[in-house]
């Protein structure tokens, strides 16, 4: 993986987000190798967190194409769902990889 953000809407409505930077064993993932590379922006989560309900959450995962089988069957055995998948061109993942490699 070479990104990953989880956000959750709590029963309040407040909104909890979750960076790869931060302690991820809180939200289960603490196990995953994450290339920590700053490719989710502000525009992606918003469309996240507008469409979350009350009490749900969601996980905006940057993955390198082989991990996409894998990474859907586990949200699937979780009783998840994959409710969007984008296949971002090649093009624009270098030229992202590059400004968060010249940000460092």
């Amino acid at each position: 993986m070479l990104d990953l953000v989880f956000i959750s809407r709590l029963q309040d409505g407040q909104i909890r987000i979750t960076d790869v930077d931060e302690n991820l064993d809180d939200i289960g993932f603490g196990s995953l190798e994450i290339k920590a590379q700053t490719l989710v922006n502000e525009d992606d989560m918003e469309v996240i967190r507008d469409s979350l309900e009350p009490g749900t959450s969601a996980a905006i995962i940057v993955y390198e194409e082989s991990w996409a089988r894998g990474v859907a069957s586990a949200v699937r055995k979780a009783g998840g769902e994959v409710a969007l998948h984008v296949q971002v061109p090649r093009d624009a993942v270098d030229a992202a990889v590059a400004v968060a490699a010249s940000a460092d």
